[in-house]
């Protein structure tokens, strides 16, 4: 779970064994994207560049300290930064997650430009398309494990601990692939929001008393190179429900260019879903 304290500065969720970095000051770049969005200033609802810990005494910009400004040449605390495009010139920093602390299964990829998280209106655009390159340095840092291959997600609004846009590179838990894979799933992104594509999956919940033991997702199994999910959810999503209120997330099936979509919310039309994508990773449970 992505949660913070206020006397402890982290990064997402029991992050302390991470070392906090001074913040440094961004200059936004300019650009354009392809659909012709401005990359000047963020938009509202997508944070501001001047949010710190420090000017506002708020934990949750404590990622965001970790990363605004950061370049391949100064990656701070971060374990690594990378270009993601050209055009805009836009950056994302890979930092180990602290939900299993010194562990490849629990790593983060986050944009060193200002997006808030899932409602950011920045993320509808391409390029770049974070999840392409969330997949990629999936693979090459996530050991593989068929029983639990690779997942990555986002958490929504309500749930997050920080206000900064993560994608969790994780293994998917091992009950929840097992559900998966048992399903009869649609196949196409149009029929996300289709009663045929909700599906209850057992889930691992190390957070609450009592676990839960399953919720209610909306699941399509896709062929294909991953596409920008926060374009296409936000596409087929109800007029009734929004962005910010989401989870939103990709699990391999183990088989070439074939993921299982996932989408959930807390509340959904068959019952009890959720809005923490934690709940299929496959992390050990929490220690008092």
């Amino acid at each position: 779970m992505d949660n913070t304290s206020h006397n402890q500065p982290r990064g997402v969720s029991r992050r302390t064994f991470l070392t906090t970095s001074a913040a440094i000051g961004i200059g936004a770049v300019a650009g354009t994207g392809a659909a012709g969005i401005a990359w000047g200033a963020p938009p509202a609802g997508c944070g501001d560049p001047n949010d710190s810990v420090a000017s506002t005494g708020r934990s949750e910009f404590w990622l965001w300290d970790q990363v605004k400004g950061r370049t391949p040449g100064s990656a701070g605390s971060n374990d690594y930064v990378r270009q993601i495009s050209s055009t805009p010139n836009r950056y994302y920093a890979i930092r180990h997650g602290g939900d299993n602390p010194h562990s490849n299964t629990d790593l983060l990829l986050i944009p060193t430009n200002r997006i808030s998280g899932i409602e950011c209106s920045y993320l509808l655009h391409s390029p770049p398309n974070w999840w392409a390159a969330a997949w990629r340095e999936a693979v090459a840092n996530v050991p593989a494990k068929p029983s639990s291959p690779i997942a990555l997600g986002v958490n929504s609004k309500d749930k997050r601990g920080q206000d900064q846009l993560h994608i969790h590179l994780a293994q998917v838990n091992y009950p929840t692939f097992q559900d998966l894979r048992q399903i009869q799933p649609v196949t196409k992104i149009s029929d996300w929001m289709s009663p045929q594509a909700n599906v209850k999956l057992r889930i691992n919940d190390r957070h609450k008393t009592p676990l839960r033991k399953d919720a209610w997702f909306r699941v399509v199994k896709y062929t294909g190179a991953l596409p920008n999910l926060f374009y296409e959810l936000n596409k087929v999503l109800p007029t009734t429900e929004s962005m910010e209120h989401q989870v939103v997330g990709a699990v391999w099936s183990g088989v070439g260019q074939t993921y299982y979509l996932i989408n959930s919310t807390a509340k959904t039309s068959k019952g009890n879903g959720t809005g923490l994508l934690d709940l299929i990773y496959n992390w050990p449970a929490n220690k008092p």
